[in-house]
């Protein structure tokens, strides 16, 4: 990760890259990344809404399928399977 801020890179895929810390910890990471001047294709099991707002697209899948995309705002107000999960994961 380290790489990503040293290097200046345009575009970064993280899969999980904060599965394994704290709360605090991985939100700081997480909105570090998303206020550089980058791509940012991220998988997270983690539903922060100050942070998920910040993405311009959230794909959402299910079974390996594209079931929904849209902003944060939109895919709430569907509420369809990013409503429900949200729920579930955000409590």
């Amino acid at each position: 990760m380290a790489r990503l801020f040293l290097r200046n890179k345009e575009m970064a895929f993280l899969d999980e890259i904060t599965s394994g810390l704290d709360n605090a910890t991985a939100y700081e990471i997480e909105k570090r990344l998303l206020d550089e001047d980058m791509t940012l294709i991220s998988i997270t099991h983690r539903y922060n809404k100050t942070l998920m707002q910040k993405y311009n697209e959230i794909i959402v899948m299910d079974g390996g399928k594209m079931v929904e995309t849209g902003t944060f705002d939109e895919l709430m107000e569907k509420k369809r399977n990013f409503f429900e999960l949200y729920r579930i994961l955000s409590e």
